[in-house]
């Protein structure tokens, strides 16, 4: 296996720690939100002033987690995609 095929590999593993560490993060501060809007604002469910307040509280939330996990994603596919250019750079694979 060449230093090319290494470098490849580790870059991959490397992308899919930090996507592993993104996706944590990303259900981390939806779950602050959340608690945010509920728990710590003392929202009584049934009381019509909080329910909308807490109902956009968590489509917002929800919202940011699906911005975060597509940000994640597409960075982990960037870095695989140039890692995987280094080896076609170097016509040691073929696609």
């Amino acid at each position: 296996m060449s230093a090319n095929q290494e470098t490849m590999r580790s870059s991959i593993k490397a992308a899919d720690v930090v996507k592993t560490v993104a996706v944590a993060n990303a259900e981390a501060t939806r779950q602050g939100t959340l608690a945010a809007a509920s728990v710590l604002t003392g929202y009584r469910p049934g009381f019509p002033s909080g329910a909308s307040t807490f109902d956009a509280a968590v489509k917002s939330a929800n919202t940011q987690k699906v911005a975060d996990l597509f940000a994640a994603e597409s960075a982990r596919q960037a870095a695989v995609f140039l890692a995987k250019d280094l080896l076609r750079s170097q016509g040691e694979i073929p696609f």
